[in-house]
């Protein structure tokens, strides 16, 4: 149970806390039945409190902890075990910002694998874009 930015569980009650429970109940009860106000909350508040204090315990609310990381080139949300980024390829290494890697470039005529800079095929002298 939540409340507030405030959580809650379920406590287990020792027998002279249930017949507080029980008594808390029955006032709760009279007053509503008894009551001659059309909005009855604000006069039964009170009472709704002691309950809450006696039938719920407050839990530590524990901040939700990110079970993913990010690419540190595109930012695009990846499982803990990845290797490489789903959306932009880039090998992923902890600490480490990578630049993407890009498709490799042939020769048209020969085939040669070119870098990726180069403006002329190293193997056969053909001029590339």
């Amino acid at each position: 149970m939540s409340n507030g930015g405030m959580q809650y569980r379920e406590r287990k009650l020792t027998r002279p806390e249930m017949a507080r429970r029980d008594e808390l109940f029955r006032q709760l009860g009279k007053e509503y039945y008894e009551g001659a106000f059309e909005d009855p909350l604000p006069q039964l508040l009170p009472l709704f409190d002691k309950l809450t204090e006696l039938l719920l315990e407050p839990v530590p609310v524990q901040e939700e902890r990110e079970s993913f990381r990010r690419c540190p080139v595109c930012g695009a949300k990846l499982p803990e075990t990845a290797s490489f980024c789903e959306e932009c390829g880039n090998p992923i290494a902890a600490g480490k910002k990578e630049k993407p890697r890009k498709a490799p470039r042939f020769c048209p005529t020969c085939g040669n694998e070119l870098r990726p800079d180069a403006k002329y095929c190293g193997r056969c002298g053909e001029k590339v874009d």
